[in-house]
């Protein structure tokens, strides 16, 4: 999520993310096909040569796929295996790179934005001396066990349960209005009804029930069928409750700095509502936004007025789009 909202943020304030959006994900579906199919017509290929009928005697999961089995089944192939092996660890040393640069660029942006008197080297270096120190655990001889558990817990479970509250607070705390009029000036195109319901319904209650789930059928988890030591699973624990903490930790913060309220349930009120520091960096685009969202509410609001609806009723046809209160810029716009 993090080198996502990363990498978003170096956008031009009105760039389409909507045809961004819609090639990333049609590439990105057809990548996991042809390397699905890939990978599973080599494998199955080398247990055929080795007739195994249980594909999975052959087959390792984890890093032992990209490490055992796949290369085994390359170095059986009848022309230049040599040429197949350098590409398939080169394609895997350039993912490794480009992963490492966009997470690391990712906290790097989070702690200059925090700090941002330091120079963007600085950050850098720095950074990187803790993650290299950090990650020499990993080379040691019990570093692939350490690697899956942090992986399961940090990597799994914990950004698992951060995409869950992110894809609540934007739509139930900031709010679907205010999203669907952020997007629609941008892109200058109306919000149609899948986006609605996917933001404002359909994912953060598949999600909810997913995670619901995934801990009825919860089991500690595994290393090539071996347990781990209950002082491993403890440290796992800790990772996934430090991460998670960071949320509330953060808001407490948030809330008990602010000197103007007196009422704690003022001060969480104050605290959930967007700062007027949120919006394009530019003076003058930023301008134009809250007066474009100015202009939106009241049309809505007039609307609502107009045809005598509740609060909850209001809300429904916000979450369907029901509302005329897009306002175009231009005469060619078209529904997303």
């Amino acid at each position: 999520m993090g080198t996502i909202i990363m990498f978003s943020s170096y956008n031009n304030f009105h760039h389409n993310i909507y045809r961004d959006a819609m090639i990333v994900t049609t590439l990105d579906t057809f990548t996991s096909l042809l390397g699905g199919m890939t990978i599973f017509s080599i494998l199955g290929n080398l247990a055929h040569n080795l007739g195994v009928d249980d594909i999975s005697k052959v087959v390792k999961s984890g890093t032992g796929l990209a490490f055992i089995s796949y290369p085994d089944a390359i170095a059986k192939f009848d022309v230049v295996p040599q040429l197949f092996s350098v590409l398939f660890f080169f394609m895997l040393f350039v993912l490794g790179v480009g992963s490492a640069v966009a997470l690391h660029s990712a906290i790097i942006t989070a702690v200059w934005d925090a700090f941002p008197k330091l120079k963007y080297w600085q950050v850098a270096l720095g950074l990187s001396i803790i993650g290299y120190f950090c990650g020499l655990v990993y080379v040691t001889p019990g570093g692939q066990w350490i690697l899956d558990i942090v992986d399961h817990y940090g990597g799994t479970t914990l950004i698992f349960v951060m995409a869950i509250i992110e894809s609540m607070a934007i739509p139930w705390i900031y709010g679907l209005e205010n999203l669907c009029q952020d997007v629609e000036y941008m892109v200058q195109r109306r919000v149609g009804l899948y986006w609605r319901l996917c933001w404002g319904l359909i994912t953060p209650v598949f999600m909810i029930a997913v995670f619901i789930y995934s801990m009825v059928k919860y089991q500690w988890p595994t290393y090539t069928g071996n347990e781990y030591p209950d002082e491993a699973l403890i440290g796992g624990l800790v990772v996934l409750v430090f991460g998670i903490s960071q949320l509330f930790i953060w808001a407490l913060w948030t809330i008990s700095r602010d000197p103007t309220e007196v009422s704690l349930w003022a001060k969480v009120k104050k605290a959930t509502k967007y700062s007027s520091e949120w919006g394009p960096n530019s003076i003058a685009t930023k301008k134009a936004w809250l007066k474009y969202k100015e202009e939106a509410k009241t049309r809505r609001e007039e609307i609502v007025i107009a045809k005598g609806h509740s609060y909850l009723r209001s809300k429904l046809y916000i979450l369907l789009g029901l509302y005329d209160d897009f306002i175009p810029l231009d005469d060619g716009n078209s529904k997303l």
